[in-house]
């Protein structure tokens, strides 16, 4: 039991960033920092935010799909700032948040996104991608 609820630990303090753009990323590093293995739910609420996090992302999809785009940005915020705990879905929320921006034409912001995606990820095939983008639409603005 030790090892798991350890091994749960390592992987949470891996995986979690200051991507996010929420205030509390760095009071969720430290909470993480201080924890022993029996003095929170962490983890366990971590667990259950994923599933409202792939909930509002879907959502979010959605709206997108039909052309909702500030119905889907409410969607795709609210699951980076509130459930986004992991790198992976860090970086899944800001690509999306960027694909609206480019949608709607707001192309610094769409690029400041795919920024903060790049930053996220650790896939370095995705972050070269990312980076492109941003690089891609800030040349769109110049010209």
């Amino acid at each position: 039991m030790k090892y798991k609820v350890w091994t749960l630990l390592i992987t949470q303090l891996i995986f979690i960033s200051g991507c996010a753009r929420s205030e509390d990323a760095v009071d969720q590093k430290k909470e993480l920092l201080n924890l022993t293995p029996y003095s929170s739910g962490h983890f366990k609420n971590n667990f259950e935010d994923a599933g409202q996090f792939w909930d509002l992302k879907h959502k979010g999809d959605k709206y997108h799909d039909q052309g909702k785009y500030g119905e889907a940005m409410e969607m795709y915020k609210e699951a980076l700032d509130k459930h986004a705990h992991s790198r992976p879905e860090q970086t899944i929320a800001l690509e999306r948040i960027a694909i609206t921006y480019e949608e709607i034409g707001d192309l610094g912001k769409a690029a400041d996104n795919y920024d903060l995606a790049s930053e996220c990820t650790m896939n370095e095939g995705r972050k070269l991608s990312l980076k492109s983008k941003a690089d891609g639409l800030r040349s769109k603005i110049v010209s």
